[in-house]
């Protein structure tokens, strides 16, 4: 059964009446944990912008977080074996296993301590608060509820087998290989934490990607599921289980364990961040070993993820590989091919125009509002039924002179018929992963007028109508996309299609795939403010129109 962090019925929100934006003593409000009352020793709660404010450690070490801090980005981090927090003083938003969440008084440090206001943070690992009035005490209770008809727990573990507290027989470890191979072997999670992985190795020492290895992958697999299990919890995830640890673990595969990392949870991107932030789990991540083989599994006692790296590749032992010929896997409908396709072109940062420029089965329109904010996985989703590039590109070349208002109001119409192209999408889903995942900004809407201001600027170039020569890395393309003939700069081209004046920031790019077009602005002193500029910042438009592989990136301030 998934572990689970449950509380009281009724969520409400600390309603203080109207007091001053400065921070104002609250000596005689209390928090309770399971009706003990939180200890916060030098400095009480306070009260801002009408909110309460209370010290980050007393109630997380309560409910059994170690806290920490990042002095290098100011924040606060807390740590437990099934998520971690990062909190920047300062900001209206934090991160949950790597999730961008809002807050509506950022924290800040307030008598050498770091206060936020806790509702959101711990709404975030699965609490809710109950407010008492006549005590005025906020009740925060970890006890379980009773599951009702209406809430049906779904069962979480994907592996049928459960693994016992001792060793396998060699009948049973086939038997469980067999079961790990008909279920698709590698996971989608523990792709997406490999592809994670390798982009963190590409930032911190431009150092290669790391090799998956089949056998590495079944035992990092097999510990994890060993841990969730059996209940194991660090201190001691390593040597834990029958086997006498991943050691032992990675030896019942054939293989030999170098550097691991262990993580709870069933987050990749937090994981990365957990490890990220301790010097030993860093090293490893960053360690020259060859293979590597990662496991993620969401079972009896909540997930676990497991890192083991290895200099070695080495078969299964032979009593085991009769379990290689397995049942086969069911047959993935073309959708399903697809997307798994999508995913393995993007963990790699491959070149992903040949597939984005075939047309799906089915294609659907994306609807945009005036602004529309959408999840990075919505937009992953949406990106496989998304119209192609050619699908959304200007059926004529750019008349040799500004566009009248009858030509632009048939771009716009034409506009909303199909919505942002696939690439487009994905850009965007690319961009807020970056923005909030190494930034700790909120990610941002797509504001249709953006959209097109930022194809319009594709197209310019496509055509040779840039007024700066240079290179790019784009052959024989006209270098700047800040002014171009006709139009001027950015902001020029968002106002043609209905923006309001104002200060626009843009850039542009020539790359093969969203990861490679994103990590080209984050590498270049010149462009990466485009993912930190202050939090005025309001929408994001990608526009692209094919042909020598232009990207063109607008922003509104």
């Amino acid at each position: 059964m998934k572990k689970r962090f449950f509380s009281v019925a009724i969520a409400l929100m600390l309603i203080i009446s109207l007091i001053p934006a400065s921070a104002v003593h609250a000596n005689n409000i209390r928090v309770t944990v399971d009706g003990q009352v939180v200890n916060f020793q030098d400095q009480a709660p306070v009260i801002v912008d009408g909110r309460t404010l209370v010290p980050v450690r007393g109630v997380f070490e309560a409910l059994g977080f170690d806290v920490g801090w990042n002095d290098v980005t100011r924040s606060a981090i807390l740590n437990r074996i099934d998520f971690q927090l990062i909190i920047p003083i300062g900001s209206y938003s934090f991160t949950t296993n790597g999730i961008s969440h809002s807050l509506d008084v950022p924290a800040q440090i307030i008598g050498g301590r770091t206060m936020l206001p806790i509702r959101f943070p711990l709404e975030s690992v699965g609490y809710e608060l109950d407010w008492d009035d006549a005590t005025q005490t906020v009740l925060i209770s970890t006890s379980e509820p009773t599951p009702t008809p209406t809430q049906p727990t779904p069962d979480p573990i994907p592996e049928r087998i459960i693994l016992p507290n001792r060793l396998l027989t060699d009948e049973e470890m086939r038997a469980w290989i067999a079961e790990y191979n008909s279920l698709g072997g590698i996971s989608a999670a523990e792709h997406e934490l490999i592809r994670l992985l390798n982009e963190f190795r590409a930032a911190n020492g431009n150092l290669p990607p790391v090799t998956i290895h089949p056998e590495l992958m079944m035992a990092a697999r097999f510990h994890a599921q060993t841990l969730s299990d059996l209940g194991y919890s660090p201190p001691g995830t390593h040597t834990a289980g029958p086997y006498g640890g991943s050691s032992g673990a990675a030896q019942a595969f054939g293989q030999q364990r170098g550097a691991a990392n262990m993580a709870g949870g069933a987050s990749p991107q937090g994981a990365i961040n957990m490890w990220d932030n301790s010097p030993g789990h860093r090293s490893n991540m960053l360690s020259s070993s060859v293979y590597v083989g990662v496991g993620i599994h969401n079972g009896v006692h909540g997930g676990r993820i497991y890192l083991m790296k290895s200099n070695s590749a080495n078969p299964l032992p032979a009593n085991l590989r009769d379990a290689q010929s397995p049942t086969p896997a069911p047959t993935l409908t073309d959708a399903q091919q697809r997307e798994n396709e999508l995913r393995v072109l993007l963990q790699g940062g491959a070149d992903v125009r040949a597939f984005l420029s075939t047309p799906p089965a089915t294609v659907i329109p994306v609807r945009l509002t005036e602004v529309t904010f959408f999840t990075q996985e919505e937009l992953f989703n949406m990106a496989l039924t998304a119209p192609t590039i050619a699908q959304t590109s200007p059926t004529q070349p750019h008349p040799n002179r500004r566009m009248t208002q009858a030509e632009v109001d048939v771009v716009i119409a034409e506009f909303w018929e199909l919505g942002p192209n696939n690439w487009e999408l994905l850009m965007v889903a690319e961009y807020n992963r970056v923005r909030s995942t190494y930034y700790n900004l909120p990610e941002l809407p797509i504001c249709p007028y953006l959209v097109l201001g930022a194809r319009l600027t594709s197209q310019l170039l496509e055509e040779g109508h840039g007024v700066h020569g240079g290179g790019s890395g784009s052959p024989n393309l006209p270098h700047s996309s800040h002014a171009v003939a006709f139009y001027g700069g950015y902001g020029e081209r968002v106002e043609l299609f209905g923006g309001a004046p104002g200060v626009w920031r843009g850039s542009h790019t020539w790359r093969n795939s969203p990861r490679a077009a994103i990590q080209s602005w984050r590498d270049s002193p010149a462009h990466n403010d485009i993912f930190i500029v202050p939090s005025g910042v309001t929408a994001i438009g990608f526009g692209d129109v094919g042909g020598e592989r232009r990207t063109t990136a607008i922003m509104v301030r």
